[in-house]
């Protein structure tokens, strides 16, 4: 395989939350069921993302990896599975107060990978808020208690979400993403999820949805952390660091004129664009990207150029 900026089909995921703006802002469907995640890069069992452009076009991502896992994944990945998942989330109405287990519970309770995670705040209604880790020192004794008097989320540390804004989710760390937003999510490669409190809601058949109490209790990391919503800067054509974890780390790059970006990781990188439009160079190719891409540059493409004339915005992202 001749290494190439890669593209994939979302996997649109149907959520109790979920909205249109995945539809009128991305265009990732022309279908109206209330889309509340779109999968934009996926190696998860049952959801495989699949490439739409080069030479692996039309083929799963399982896949190309089980074929070209060395020259895509790079030293820093051992084996053929890919380590990451990106998202983009259309929050109509308030996600589940929930927590991810880290890699160490996840192996016991779920066989699986933990699941820590960042999201960039694309577009916030203006009393969008972001629930984030215990406002103090919480016991389980008193999130028991508070559980069961209602009283769970004044134990929570809130924000005002403005576009723009970064949050760091360590495994552990209980969440909830409030209505009116839109963001990107990178995370671990990881489905679990255990959710500690719904808004006391009911699905479209009127059934409360499941809890998972116990299993909440169990992986949920006590004591509250610092700096969990990240500042960086804003340099115009420069890899601006933004979380830099043991999992991933990621920059911010806003991009006008040009840009050569060189590989100097051990690693895939992913590009996911967030404002704007403008194409990738390598060697004698081009391709086009626009706001609400994602590209997978594999570990043997060793250098790209990025070109936006009017300006476009990039998360990049790398082991």
């Amino acid at each position: 395989m001749k290494p190439y900026p890669i593209k994939f089909e979302p996997i649109l995921q149907e959520k109790l939350w979920g909205g249109n703006k995945l539809k009128h802002v991305f265009n990732k469907t022309d279908r109206d069921e209330n889309f509340g995640e779109s999968w934009e890069l996926s190696n998860v069992e049952g959801f495989s993302s699949v490439v739409t452009n080069g030479e692996l076009k039309n083929q799963s991502f399982s896949e190309v990896l089980k074929h070209h896992h060395k020259e895509i994944l790079g030293p820093k990945v051992s084996g053929s599975d890919f380590p990451l998942l990106i998202k983009f989330l259309d929050a109509k109405i308030p996600l589940s107060l929930q927590v991810h287990p880290d890699d160490e519970r996840a192996k016991i309770y779920a066989d699986s990978r933990g699941k820590t995670e960042m999201w960039i705040i694309l577009s916030a209604e203006p009393d969008a808020k972001i629930y984030l880790d215990w406002a103090n020192s919480m016991t389980k004794e008193k999130a028991e208690i508070a559980l069961k008097d209602g009283s769970i989320m004044d134990y929570v540390k809130t924000y005002d979400a403005q576009p723009g804004d970064c949050f760091f989710v360590p495994a552990g760390t209980v969440h909830a993403i409030g209505k009116g937003i839109v963001l990107a999510e990178i995370q671990q490669t990881s489905d679990s999820t255990y959710r500690l409190f719904d808004w006391n809601r009911v699905d479209k058949n009127g059934n409360p949805r499941d809890l998972h109490i116990e299993e909440s209790l169990r992986v949920m990391d006590w004591n509250p952390k610092e700096n969990l919503k990240k500042y960086f800067t804003k340099e115009l054509n420069q890899l601006n660091p933004v979380v830099n974890e043991k999992h991933f780390k990621t920059s911010y790059l806003p991009l006008e004129g040009s840009f050569e970006l060189e590989n100097k990781y051990d690693s895939f990188q992913i590009l996911i664009c967030t404002e704007g439009f403008g194409e990738i160079q390598w060697e004698n190719e081009i391709l086009a990207f626009q706001k609400g891409d994602t590209l997978l540059l594999p570990f043997a493409l060793n250098k790209v150029s990025l070109i936006s004339e009017n300006g476009a915005a990039l998360i990049h992202v790398h082991l």
